[in-house]
């Protein structure tokens, strides 16, 4: 067997076991038979962390349900993704019949998934072996044996097979790492699980000006880059995107609207060229009365770092929207960002003071708390937005929270919100059935 050794991750290393198998009184060892296959090398890849597009952030802005490897032009490929634990590659020259990796771990943990290619010279993928809940113990040691299976290329447009192994590497340079996926054929159908770097998911290197995260070199028309970056009038004025070339920084032509969900946000965002946020929120300043806007105020201590005011229901105001809906209607889960029109949670920071919303109650009213931290003194308005779900899309309304140091001792409602409300604005078509 292969030798060496590598820390990943501080808690989490690999190394390649002695020619004995006997390599440590801790950790997991996973040995590989390659006989059969000619694998001249073995590459491991660790999947740590499931992609879930449901997230509290918008991760690296894929919908997780599949990828287009190359070359440039390929058809998405539906299958389960998985993050890497590292960047950095697990590779290691084949001496003998078996080759056998080595993982230990500081704490209790489980990899939801491995997967092991074998190379010929050239960085030629012969074949595969794929492991699922792989549990690296941490008081103990254990041997986890396996073999590769003869695997071909992954080819999208091949017919389907009746039972077959097929694999696809590809690599990045800057950092270096590569992505994979295992495809396995039985019955006509398909499995397959990748595993790819969370930061650059289908490794062009395009990660500044990557308009398809999911797709190498990927290029997208307008409406269909994972991310909207502009304000399109359909007549109501929703989020779109541009079309864009992977690598390209500048994104040109019409604002498409974006094809996988309508959100709709105030009419008078469409005044801007982009999303950014200093354009919509200078709308918020400017026009008083012409933007639909959630108002908060904020009472404080007086003394820096600023905390709410101590007091039962100090923490909590009501949001008010049930009169642009009905109980057949009645909106979906809330969600807040801060400063932005993108990156959606249950919670948000504004200046240190994290806001958190409730789930809503019909037709459609809920609840922002501030949860926890404290807010430095400075500017006494933060600029956020609000996404509603409805039973067409979404619609987004901005919020201004309006800190200021109270001078009454915190007595009396000190958190409270009121809808400045528009109500010919686009913005509440989103809520029509």
């Amino acid at each position: 067997m292969a030798t060496g050794s590598r820390l990943r991750l501080a808690s989490l290393a690999a190394a390649v076991a002695g020619v004995t198998g006997c390599f440590s009184d801790r950790g997991l060892a996973i040995q590989i038979d390659v006989a059969g296959t000619g694998a001249t090398s073995v590459e491991l890849f660790l999947g740590k962390a499931a992609c879930d597009a449901s997230g509290a952030s918008d991760g690296p802005g894929i919908d997780c349900k599949a990828i287009a490897p190359p070359p440039a032009g390929s058809a998405p490929l539906r299958g389960s993704i998985w993050f890497r634990d590292d960047l950095a590659v697990d590779a290691v020259q084949v001496t003998g019949p078996q080759v056998a990796f080595q993982l230990r771990a500081d704490t209790a943990t489980t990899l939801p998934i491995v997967i092991a290619v074998g190379f010929t010279q050239g960085d030629h993928p012969v074949g595969v072996a794929t492991l699922h809940d792989v549990t690296i113990p941490t008081g103990n040691a254990r041997v986890l044996r396996t073999a590769l299976v003869p695997a071909s290329a992954v080819q999208p447009a091949a017919p389907q097979a009746p039972v077959e192994d097929r694999v696809q590497v590809w690599r990045k340079t800057t950092p270096a790492s590569s992505c994979v996926v295992a495809e396995h054929w039985e019955g006509g159908a398909a499995t397959r699980s990748f595993v790819v770097p969370v930061q650059d998911p289908d490794c062009d290197d395009a990660v500044v000006d990557d308009c398809d995260p999911a797709a190498y070199l990927g290029t997208t028309d307008p409406g269909t880059a994972a991310r909207p970056d502009c304000f399109a009038k359909t007549p109501a004025c929703v989020l779109g995107s541009r079309a864009c070339t992977d690598g390209n920084a500048t994104r040109t032509g019409a604002c498409g609207p974006q094809h996988n969900a309508t959100i709709c946000v105030p009419d008078q965002f469409c005044a801007c060229t982009d999303i950014d946020g200093a354009c919509w929120q200078q709308q918020v300043r400017t026009a008083p009365g012409a933007v639909p806007v959630i108002d908060c105020s904020v009472a404080t201590t007086q003394i820096a770092p600023l905390t709410v005011c101590p007091g039962p229901g100090q923490d909590t105001a009501a949001i008010q929207l049930d009169g642009h809906f009905a109980q057949d209607a009645a909106c979906g889960t809330p969600t807040i960002a801060s400063s932005s029109l993108l990156g959606f949670g249950s919670s948000a920071s504004f200046g240190g003071a994290v806001m958190e919303l409730t789930s809503p109650k019909k037709p459609c009213n809920f609840s922002i708390t501030w949860k926890s931290g404290a807010r430095a003194a400075g500017e006494p308005a933060d600029f956020g937005a609000v996404r509603i779900q409805t039973a067409t899309g979404a619609l987004v309304l901005p919020i201004v929270l309006r800190f200021h140091p109270t001078v009454n001792s915190c007595l009396g409602p000190q958190f409270t919100c009121s809808l400045m409300d528009v109500a010919t604005d686009g913005v509440w078509s989103c809520a029509a059935p």
